[in-house]
């Protein structure tokens, strides 16, 4: 039987930690999309249907509706998740996809979703930052 990725011991402390996890943040704000921005437009369904099709575990998924009919949107995932929004003003999307490593490396992962949510909402990428990350 495998052993769970993160190993626990006891100590006079409480409970440590004994192996490292980590993950990855990818950020990216794209402008000018010519993908759904609006919630009429389908940003709701085309944000979770573009993280399914990047074979994330998609657990649960919500929204905040704008006056102006954009949204924030955020996703729990089977390993973290994804959170971001729409902003009419330059047709602008700005996201966050975090995945931890308790399983696995999940970098393919997050950069398979990250592809995704480019491929849908389709705009100029103006910036795209790809953090690691590690808890002792």
């Amino acid at each position: 039987m495998e052993k769970p990725a993160l190993e626990v011991a006891e100590s006079a402390a409480g409970i440590v930690p004994t192996v490292e996890y980590g993950g990855v943040r990818i950020s990216t704000d794209l402008h000018d999309c010519r993908g759904p921005i609006t919630i009429a437009e389908g940003a709701i369904t085309a944000f979770v249907e573009a993280l399914r099709a990047s074979g994330v575990n998609v657990q649960y998924f919500g929204f905040k509706p704008y006056p102006d009919d954009t949204t924030n949107l955020h996703a729990d995932l089977g390993e973290s998740h994804c959170s971001g929004g729409t902003y009419l003003k330059r047709r602008q999307v700005h996201y966050e996809v975090v995945m931890c490593f308790e399983s696995r490396d999940n970098t393919d992962l997050a950069r398979a979703a990250d592809r995704e949510l480019q491929r849908v909402f389709n705009g100029t990428l103006a910036e795209r930052y790809e953090m690691p990350w590690r808890s002792p």
